[in-house]
């Protein structure tokens, strides 16, 4: 479950007795040298002066020590569960929904500031800090999940949790990750951990990447999944209960015909008149009535050209510099390099660049365009906000240490590439030394 895990190793606060995993302060002098901070650390998960202790449900034979002052100065939970009307009684509290291990990171936390959140407890924590209400713990995890948790396989199950926990930027995060990868999203295990009113906002989205047969396919197996956990048969009329309002954000009328009549048709998910209504619509050329249905396309299909296999040495330069123009459609391969081009109202947008050179780039200046932000994860730069491809786009790649990674001072022998976007001619000119993809939104 684990992405990338933090440092591993026991804190200074977590000395350990054989029997009971607590540790005791040695008395002689032990505050003599030490900060405040330091003396709180060493407090930390040590019997000495605690007043209370935490048990736990699924393993009596663990009790951890804290102090109730402490965790009441951190956490007004706490202090009203220790100083309040109806304060505890006794000096254990028994704790039934959160683990030993993730109770001593959060102890942590309240004693040191430095919980050492990774992979495995993120998300358990971020629990712990909901419930005894500790915003600064909530943060790290938070942080943590954006900049290292949000893959493939988990971010369906994060941004469940962030829209519980009301964390609305990771929730934007997650969301937008799953709109530019749903193909791969959709045939995750996590897909199907959705919550009806996520996948009902996911299909309303005009930004959603894919096929609309496949985004109709996942529907499909969501359905299905909530149907086989509900013990209900699983027949066209009980998935398009399961579906509700979602069933009429798939886009059925630009499926292709041939597509639509062998899985859609086969699937009895919509009704002989919602079939008939479609099929009138496309025989019609588009001038009948679609009732709920929306025959609106997305614009989120992501396109990616693979540019790896054209990168050979030609003339050193500074930095990593690349041009992308869009041109008419009559421009002949060899003479693209100088090509005239055509604005046009619609475009593709470039999302993000893969290369070797990425991890040297220290910043990145865009020509023509408005300013966008951006993010660099592993070789991967994805632009916040995609860059309009119209008329002719200059990206240089500034690189931290040029020295470091000498290839990146060269072009590419093909000074261009020609592609067709959804029917726009883009020419890529100057290809970088290790470039290896570049994505476009389809616009």
């Amino acid at each position: 479950m684990s992405k990338k895990t933090a440092r591993s190793g026991k804190s200074s606060c977590e000395r350990k007795s054989a029997s009971s995993g607590v540790g005791r302060l040695p008395k002689e002098n032990w505050r003599e040298t030490r900060t405040a901070s330091q003396c709180l650390s060493h407090l930390c998960l040590s019997e000495y002066l605690s007043d209370i202790s935490f048990t736990f449900k699924d393993n009596h034979k663990i009790k951890l020590p804290a102090h109730k002052f402490l965790l009441s100065m951190r956490s007004e939970v706490f202090e009203a569960m220790f100083y309040g009307s109806l304060a505890e009684k006794g000096e254990t509290v028994l704790i039934e929904d959160i683990k030993p291990e993730v109770m001593k990171t959060m102890l942590r936390f309240v004693y040191t500031d430095n919980p050492e959140i990774n992979g495995e407890n993120a998300l358990p924590c971020l629990y712990a800090a909901k419930k005894y209400n500790l915003p600064g713990l909530i943060n790290q995890c938070s942080n943590y999940l954006e900049k290292n948790y949000i893959d493939i396989d988990n971010v369906c199950l994060v941004h469940e949790q962030a829209v519980i926990y009301e964390m609305k930027p990771l929730q934007k995060k997650c969301f937008a990750y799953i709109l530019d990868n749903a193909p791969s999203v959709f045939s995750s295990p996590g897909f199907l951990e959705l919550s009806k009113a996520t996948l009902l906002d996911i299909l309303k989205d005009d930004e959603l990447a894919g096929d609309e047969i496949e985004i109709f396919q996942a529907a499909i197996r969501w359905a299905k999944d909530k149907s086989k956990h509900n013990n209900k048969s699983k027949d066209g009329q009980t998935l398009r209960n399961q579906l509700g309002e979602a069933l009429f954000q798939i886009r059925f009328p630009i499926i292709p015909i041939e597509e639509f009549a062998q899985n859609v048709t086969s699937s009895a998910i919509l009704t002989k008149d919602e079939l008939l209504m479609i099929y009138q619509y496309n025989a019609t050329k588009d001038s009948t009535s679609l009732g709920k249905f929306c025959a609106r396309e997305r614009s989120g299909a992501l396109i990616t050209i693979a540019l790896g296999q054209y990168i050979q040495k030609k003339g050193k330069m500074s930095g990593c510099y690349m041009n992308i123009q869009e041109c008419n459609k009559s421009v002949s391969a060899n003479q693209a390099g100088s090509a005239q081009c055509s604005p046009k109202k619609k475009s593709a947008r470039i999302k993000s660049v893969t290369g070797t050179f990425v991890g040297y780039v220290k910043a990145i200046s865009i020509e023509g365009t408005k300013r966008t932000d951006y993010e660099i994860v592993g070789k991967k730069i994805t632009f916040e906000n995609p860059i309009d491809v119209t008329g002719s786009i200059n990206i240089q790649f500034l690189l931290e240490n040029e020295n470091a990674y000498r290839q990146s001072n060269y072009v590419s022998n093909y000074l261009y590439k020609q592609e067709n976007i959804k029917g726009q001619l883009i020419t890529i000119n100057n290809i970088p030394d290790g470039l290896e993809n570049i994505t476009f939104v389809c616009k």
